[in-house]
């Protein structure tokens, strides 16, 4: 029996999973992990090379752990963080690292643009997407007006997929789930946007061509044979962005079905069958595995991020299950703590970058638990606000499964399924997305004859985490307070923001 292999290039780390073909899941393993810089306040890089490290590393454990010859794979998969911006010179050799899609030093470049591109024809059937810092084409625009030099040798762009894909393969390309998140995709077209990029004037030339996730990019080159162990001529897949295959991994692919992630960052996805344009709610609309498949979201840039923050700089506590035990005794609302998790910004729905993190309500009261358990909380705020206003586009989720890191801690599950006030599923493995690169692998190779079938055979479901409806009404208080501290500190928070980022940036430069 062949195996498939999928990669997920997460933000702080890469895993590899390999699955049967029934769709048993052999084995999973993590590399030893990677952090990004943080030059300036806002600020947020990785090196790519990071990752391809990271993806030599975890295959050679999965091999190893799974008990598996590399001729034994028959079809590679990949998932990886969006958005990041991954510049390359004509030798397809890095630039500069890699700007991050949690970066938010391109407001000025997001602010032009939204004045750019403010006709409503562009928005809504072109974009169909807000306009915010991190995503492609505004960090990329950043490049250009503050590092000509570093921009003039420019001349492919990809994402983070892209880039590894290319290391296995040598092959440059990339998917749709991918480039509709850059804002220079063209929804009528289900291709690069010449006129966005034409108005901004960056040639479309530096844009790979465009594939469904399940078709084949290429196979592995005799160098990444030495480089990884893999087997030379074993096909690779265009796989995609970490959020489709997260949704594939979770059995979440038809309209009616919803994640709530919580990763480094949170977001709340919908599969819809039609496209939806609602850039002013501060809501995605991106393809999923192909062209003509899509999915709403609303993200959020703190989430798992903001939370580890809290545990390693504030607490200086990184034991999880101690934290998650403290946090259980500790009533909703935490006697009146309430925390706002703009550490870097916030997309959904504030399209901000210029805020900043809060706790509001501290008293003698407050504690190390009390402060944990409000970081859950307020991070569970921003998702629900994210999941309202997904339905407000007519579309009421029948399932919503929580996945991601934070689904690991009951107490979080719980005080999402009180918050949202309805039942959470919970998939049996915890690391959806890799598990959706190998179902993307065995579509792509025949092991699978759909998605539906790939999905059935290997995602499982462990547990339904019931809602409290006297914590979600107590919630419902505390979730009008979150949003009026926001609303009416705006000014005060955005001026200690834009205040502190230039203090921390005249530090670095003396």
């Amino acid at each position: 029996m062949g195996y498939l292999l999928g990669l997920d290039i997460g933000t702080s780390s890469v895993k590899a999973a390999i699955i049967n073909k029934d769709g048993k899941t052999i084995t999973i393993e993590r590399s030893s992990g990677h952090t990004f810089s943080c030059l300036h306040g806002g600020w947020a890089e990785e090196d790519p090379v990071d990752w391809w490290v990271g993806c030599q590393d975890t295959i050679a454990k999965s091999l190893i752990s799974g008990g598996i010859s590399a001729g034994e794979i028959d079809c590679i998969g990949l998932s990886a963080q969006m958005h990041s911006l991954v510049p390359l010179d004509e030798n397809f050799e890095l630039v500069r690292t890699s700007i991050l899609h949690c970066d938010s030093r391109s407001g000025r470049q997001a602010k032009n643009l939204r004045a750019l591109l403010q006709d409503d024809h562009i928005m809504n059937n072109i974009v169909k997407n807000p306009i915010h810092t991190g995503y492609t084409l505004p960090s990329l625009l950043w490049v250009r007006e503050n590092e000509p030099d570093v921009y003039k040798s420019i001349r492919h762009i990809m994402l983070p997929a892209d880039y590894i894909r290319f290391r296995l393969t040598g092959e440059y390309g990339t998917d749709h789930s991918d480039a509709s998140a850059t804002l220079a995709y063209d929804y009528t077209s289900a291709g690069w946007s010449e006129l966005i990029l034409n108005m901004v004037n960056v040639p479309v030339e530096f844009f790979p061509k465009i594939y469904n996730s399940a078709e084949i990019a290429g196979t592995i080159t005799k160098k990444a044979e030495k480089e990884t162990g893999l087997r030379a001529g074993t096909p690779v897949v265009f796989g995609g962005a970490d959020q489709v295959m997260q949704s594939i991994g979770c059995g979440s692919i038809e309209q009616g079905q919803a994640t709530v992630n919580i990763g480094s960052s949170t977001q709340v996805c919908l599969q819809i069958n039609n496209p939806i344009s609602s850039p002013k709610k501060g809501i995605n609309c991106f393809c999923s595995y192909k062209s003509d498949k899509w999915y709403l979201m609303g993200a959020n840039t703190n989430g798992g991020s903001t939370f580890k923050w809290f545990c390693n700089e504030i607490l200086q506590n990184s034991d999880l299950s101690a934290i998650d035990n403290q946090v259980s005794s500790v009533m909703p609302g935490c006697n009146g703590l309430v925390f706002l998790p703009y550490l870097s910004g916030e997309r959904c729905p504030h399209l901000n970058a210029d805020i900043s993190g809060v706790f509001w309500g501290l008293s003698y009261l407050t504690d190390r638990a009390r402060m944990a358990r409000a970081v859950m909380e307020g991070i569970v705020f921003s998702m629900y606000n994210c999941l309202l206003i997904c339905e407000t586009s007519g579309i009421t989720p029948e399932v919503l499964i929580a996945i991601g890191g934070g689904a690991g801690s009951k107490v979080w599950l719980q005080i999402q399924a009180d918050i949202y006030g309805r039942p959470l599923t919970v998939t049996a493995s915890s690391e959806q997305a890799v598990l959706g690169a190998a179902i993307t692998a065995g579509v792509g190779c025949g092991a699978f004859s759909s998605f539906a079938e790939g999905c059935k055979c290997t995602v499982h479901y462990k547990d339904i985490i019931e809602p409290n409806l006297n914590n979600h009404k107590k919630y419902l208080e505390y979730f009008k307070i979150f949003n009026d501290i926001y609303s009416l500190a705006l000014p005060a928070l955005e001026a200690v923001t834009v205040l502190g980022r230039n203090d921390t940036n005249e530090i670095a430069k003396t």
